[in-house]
């Protein structure tokens, strides 16, 4: 089963000196036009540039009992036939917060369709045969303590309507509490506190119309499936046997 994108891309009309387009990856919890401010100046350079939602996310759908559409194989797969129908014998790769882990598995997958590759807070990490737990995993890596509670159901139950995902995402992004209060939804190494949702003030990164749309975008499929996107990728999961650290019942679904 294929995997395919819902993508922003460069106009139509756009001059295009090269065809090597950057593909651009966001990270958790983002969308396509995180790279928004970035886009622009890359058009200006003459490249086409396409930022797709990763699956679970925004207009991207993966099949809700097919777990490998999950994973880096079938993402990478997915470029490259993004990138044949695009015309682009090599393409650009970039990559944010999670959207990291993505890009150097494409590149490991597809070597020969990468020109360049470049990634913003999450270094690479080689591919392993040894499986860890996600608890183990936490261990080794505190900042990573949230996604026990993303590879529940947790965030799916407590963030379960559009007001409930614009508060979640502006205490993500910055936003105070109203009441002045220090509690915060969101800790890296603590996890979330959900009472603060009916606290948190506006983002002061997202305006009225952004955060409109990225609500708009989650809404769509909940907050489940990008979660379930972000444990693959904090645990390596993929189709191959080099890049494997998969929960076993999970595993069982992959095919090589």
């Amino acid at each position: 089963m294929e995997q395919s994108f819902s993508y922003v891309s460069s106009p139509s009309s756009t001059r295009i000196i090269a065809n090597i387009p950057p593909f651009k990856f966001h990270g958790w919890p983002d969308l396509s036009v995180a790279w928004r401010y970035q886009i622009p100046v890359l058009l200006k350079l003459g490249l086409r540039v396409i930022c797709p939602d990763l699956p679970g996310f925004g207009r991207t759908a993966p099949h809700p009992t097919h777990l490998p559409s999950y994973s880096f194989k079938s993402v990478a797969t997915a470029t490259a036939q993004l990138a044949a129908q695009l015309g682009a014998a090599k393409i650009i790769l970039g990559g944010h917060d999670w959207g990291c882990a993505v890009v150097y598995r494409i590149a490991l997958w597809y070597p020969e369709l990468v020109s360049h590759l470049f990634t913003v807070c999450v270094p690479y990490y080689p591919p392993t045969s040894v499986w860890t737990t996600l608890e183990e995993r936490v261990k080794r890596m505190p900042s990573t303590k949230y996604m026990l509670d993303n590879a529940s159901d947790v965030v799916e139950k407590a963030v379960d309507s559009p007001e409930k995902i614009k508060r979640f995402l502006s205490g993500i992004y910055g936003g105070k509490n109203e009441d002045g209060s220090k509690d915060r939804i969101w800790v890296a190494t603590k996890g979330y506190d959900f009472s603060a949702l009916n606290k948190v003030g506006p983002s002061p990164f997202l305006d009225e119309k952004e955060m409109k749309y990225y609500v708009q975008e989650y809404a769509r499929q909940g907050m489940g499936p990008s979660c379930e996107l972000q444990l693959h990728v904090v645990t390596g999961a993929s189709t191959d046997s080099n890049d494997s650290e998969l929960v076993p019942h999970l595993a069982r679904q992959l095919h090589r």
